[in-house]
């Protein structure tokens, strides 16, 4: 059953398409973007939220196919800790979190969004599409690309 709400849980799959140029689905994170900086939408993530960014923006600045210069990685991620997300500690998800690893098979830090958008009850949107397509039938998951635009 899906929720009709002004909150979202989000994903890290969702906030890298905020900061890194031509990432799949980029307009799509966009418009939650922008619904979130007007306060149209309330955003809720694991604290780990920010660490599974880093990892993603400083792989994207390092090697011979950098997209992002170290300086601008480094500007990135000091734009994204201000950002007004409201996060929850992965002690607090950490249970439920194992016990749906065990049902699902998806990683610990995937099932954290999911426990913590069951908890709320809040709709998990993610762009891992294998992701999604392993729990979006029995939990309230949306795939990214089939939000609406606003």
């Amino acid at each position: 059953m899906r929720q009709t709400s002004s909150a979202l849980v989000i994903d890290a799959s969702v906030i890298v398409k905020w900061f890194i140029p031509g990432e799949v689905l980029e307009e799509d994170a966009t418009d939650i973007y922008q619904q979130f900086r007007s306060g149209v939408v309330e955003l809720f993530a694991p604290d780990h939220i920010f660490n599974e960014l880093a990892s993603a923006i400083t792989f994207a600045s390092r090697g011979r196919s950098a997209r992002l210069s170290a300086q601008d990685a480094r500007e990135i991620l000091s734009q994204a800790i201000e950002l007004d997300i409201r996060t929850v500690q992965t002690t607090e998800l950490l249970l439920p979190a194992f016990d749906l690893v065990h049902r699902h098979g998806a990683s610990i830090y995937d099932s954290m969004y999911l426990a913590l958008s069951d908890a709320l009850p809040a709709s998990l949107v993610t762009a891992d599409e294998r992701f999604y397509n392993v729990v979006n039938a029995q939990h309230d998951v949306l795939w990214l690309g089939d939000l609406p635009t606003q």
